[in-house]
């Protein structure tokens, strides 16, 4: 009897999987403000980000967990010039996740601005890289918005994409958007 090999998924068909992944981990460190009511799912998600807290730690408690998990988490932020790679007309900050198979980072798209002034991203992307396969998801373009496949903005994508621009703002606070 013939058996075939089941191949392995590519970046593509992956993709979503880990940007949703990565996205409620983000919301849980970067979200703080919109604190979940559940307090038990938050100190369970603390510790899966490698936090150690007790089931009955203070809201304030869980606010200083959460303030430390943001400095721990990603690899790190850095720009990455244009031509870099091959293809890649257009410089980006790096939010880099992972490192290796698989990588994820978020790319931001900053324009060019004067000399103390803060960069404001324009366009948004999530890619998902391993062994030679990779697969870029736009979650932000240049009219600031995020459109699905009929061309609408749905709350939840308003909602991600405010999130990661205060991601962007919080690098920009602590000076790590300098060229």
């Amino acid at each position: 009897m013939k058996t075939t090999k089941e191949k392995d998924p590519t970046c593509a068909e992956e993709i979503m999987k880990h940007y949703s992944s990565r996205m409620k981990k983000i919301q849980l460190l970067f979200g703080s403000h919109h604190f979940p009511e559940d307090r038990a799912k938050v100190i369970e998600q603390l510790i899966d980000v490698g936090h150690e807290l007790e089931a009955d730690a203070t809201q304030e408690q869980i606010e200083e967990a959460i303030s430390a998990a943001v400095c721990d988490y990603g690899l790190g932020f850095d720009y990455v010039e244009p031509d870099t790679w091959k293809d890649q007309t257009e410089g980006y900050f790096r939010y880099q996740l992972s490192w290796g198979g698989p990588s994820e980072e978020f790319r931001f798209y900053v324009s060019p601005v004067a000399e103390g002034q803060q960069f404001t991203p324009y366009k948004i992307e999530f890619w998902f890289m391993d062994w030679f396969d990779s697969a870029g998801y736009r979650v932000m373009n240049e009219s600031l918005t995020r459109t699905d496949k009929e061309g609408t903005v749905t709350l939840k994508q308003i909602d991600e994409r405010e999130l990661l621009l205060s991601v962007f703002d919080w690098f920009q606070e602590i000076g790590a958007t300098t060229i």
